[in-house]
């Protein structure tokens, strides 16, 4: 184990032997930050939910966009960024040897025309993002295969959910949490194939539940105590009548939870998994939400994802390194929003298809890329090793190189309070200003 100081938040954290393991199989150096700093850095590429209308920069169309129109880079609708007319490598650079690499990348994001949203195969769902295969649906994010759900996040394959968050597999669901297989119920939290339930934490399998915590296959309970069926319809309609009431019972509720043991994660048929919200895994350090999946550490959303470190939304990948929302993609080394079956590709961001390129912006099914200009196989591969040991020296200052670390928060193309980094690391405008990232 070695101990460090964060660089970035001057904290004290350690690197352990099989994170120094796992860094070499990616062939970068021991991380120079705290996890929470580098989970930091990676949400403030991530922004799901501050959308804008502007026009088109290509064809000047009026769209819904998750860059402000005052934003200095330039933004595509979708038929023309995904149109074969655009050329990415027509932006395309030489490498500067006498310069930072990320100095240089942050000038082609500020040149390359990016994608309005992240969003895909969908109807009637204009005002959603990073988002795939949803059908009338309106202000949802990070959510796929859904149908007329609305204000929510993380909802997968559900219909007619409201106000929801980290759902999957259910229906006629209102402000319900961390839920599976639930139909038509209310405020539930952590339940799982749930059916008419309301005000439930940490139930399965059970019907017409009211206020209840911890049950298994019950059916008209009312503070975890059977009751009549007209005595539950009473109780229900009355909580359920005004907005009122159930502000008031949702107090009742939460103190009515803290009477009964709560588990310390939701592990299930894991084996050596440490985190939350797993299930069906094996051998995970730190990681979250993630299932069916094996060999991860410090990463979170994963669906049958393998041999990752330091990622976010990477289902469906393999051995990816300090990257976030690229599914189902091979051999990544931070990078940012990679649209599956791409691999090789270190560096990039807003990439589609594409293969064996570096610190590349908006390619699609492009290969041998550095800083999208087009190089022969054989240069790529004489020039790359150069550029990362260019990355290894120390810069002016004393600061540690760039290899292996992500994109620094001050290049991102969004604004700080606009991203996710904003929801799990609030910061004030003075703060961030001071540490030279963006505010909007």
């Amino acid at each position: 184990m070695i101990n460090k100081i964060c660089k970035q938040c001057g904290g004290n954290f350690s690197t352990e032997e099989d994170d120094l393991v796992l860094c070499k199989k990616f062939e970068v150096g021991e991380p120079a930050n705290c996890v929470d700093c580098r989970q930091q850095r990676k949400f403030s590429y991530r922004n799901e939910s501050s959308l804008y209308r502007r026009d088109c920069d290509k064809c000047g169309k009026a769209m819904i966009a998750m860059f402000p129109p005052n934003c200095a880079v330039k933004v595509y609708c979708d038929k023309c960024w995904w149109s074969d007319k655009f050329e990415p490598v027509k932006y395309g650079q030489d490498f500067d040897f006498d310069r930072p690499f990320f100095e240089q990348f942050a000038e082609l994001v500020g040149k390359t025309p990016l994608p309005h949203l992240i969003i895909g195969n969908g109807e009637n769902s204009d005002y959603t993002n990073y988002s795939w295969a949803n059908n009338n649906c309106y202000m949802i994010s990070a959510s796929d295969y859904s149908e007329d759900c609305y204000y929510g996040t993380y909802i997968q394959r559900s219909k007619n959910c409201i106000d929801c968050t980290f759902i999957s597999d259910s229906e006629l669901c209102y402000q319900c949490v961390d839920c599976k297989k639930c139909y038509d119920s209310n405020f539930l939290e952590q339940c799982m194939n749930c059916v008419s339930s309301d005000f439930c934490f940490d139930c399965k399998d059970c019907q017409n539940c009211f206020s209840c915590m911890g049950l298994r296959r019950k059916e008209y309970h009312v503070f975890n105590k059977p009751c009549s069926k007209e005595e539950y319809k009473k109780i229900k309609a009355e909580v359920l009548g005004s907005s009122e009431n159930i502000k008031s019972f949702a107090e009742k509720f939460a103190s009515f939870k803290l009477k009964f043991p709560h588990k310390f994660a939701d592990i299930e048929n894991c084996e050596n998994c440490t985190g939350d919200h797993l299930s069906n895994s094996k051998d995970l350090k730190y990681c979250f939400d993630s299932v069916e999946s094996q060999d991860l550490s410090y990463t979170s959303l994963g669906l049958k994802t393998k041999d990752c470190f330091d990622c976010v939304g990477v289902a469906g990948s393999e051995l990816c390194y300090e990257t976030v929302a690229a599914p189902e993609n091979y051999n990544l080394r931070c990078c940012a929003v990679i649209w599956p079956k791409s691999t090789f590709l270190d560096y990039c961001l807003l990439s589609r298809m594409s293969n064996y390129c570096f610190g590349c912006v908006s390619l699609h099914k492009n290969q041998y890329c550095i800083l999208n200009k087009q190089y022969k196989k054989d240069e790529y591969e004489e020039l790359v090793p150069r550029i990362i040991e260019h990355m290894k020296k120390p810069s002016k200052a004393g600061q540690a190189g760039e290899w292996g670390e992500f994109f620094p928060v001050k290049i991102s193309p969004f604004s700080y309070n606009e991203t996710i980094a904003n929801d799990f690391y609030p910061l004030e405008k003075v703060e961030v200003m001071k540490r030279g990232w963006k505010w909007i």
